[in-house]
């Protein structure tokens, strides 16, 4: 009724030594990993230094060399510090348009308004001096 199964001394060793190995595999294969990324994050930070010596030191001889190209590298840097805005300096500038663009339209509005205001006084005005005109006429003709 119990299944009972014999192992062999055999048997037992070849079980440990396969978990063995593959718990050797396992630290080795993540070593080699970690040690991957550490490789490509130096080589990154020296080809960055790299870069950024030559690119200096190029342009450093370069200036020398030709005296006229400092005024200009010296220009250029500065138009591109200007040019250098930040997207909360860019939408400030965009709101202070649409601002100034509603403030314009509300000032039209307004300037006709007064207009139509001022053209329905005069021709009421109009309107009323023709009514006395022809009811002194009127009168007039009466008399």
């Amino acid at each position: 009724m119990f299944n009972v199964t014999i192992l062999k001394m055999k048997d037992i060793i070849k079980y440990i030594i396969g978990i063995i190995i593959t718990i050797l595999i396992i630290v080795f294969v993540s070593k080699q990993f970690q040690n991957n990324k550490n490789e490509e994050k130096i080589v990154n930070k020296v080809e960055n230094s790299i870069s950024m010596i030559s690119e200096q030191s190029l342009l450093s001889c370069f200036e020398q060399v030709v005296p006229t190209m400092a005024n200009i590298n010296k220009e250029y840097s500065e138009i591109a510090k200007e040019d250098d805005h930040s997207k909360e300096d860019l939408l400030q500038g965009i709101l202070k348009t649409q601002i100034s663009s509603i403030q314009g339209m509300e000032s039209n509005e307004n300037q006709e308004t007064t207009e139509n205001i001022n053209n329905v006084n005069s021709t009421q005005e109009s309107i009323n001096v023709q009514e006395i005109d022809r009811s002194i006429r009127n009168r007039r003709s009466r008399s």
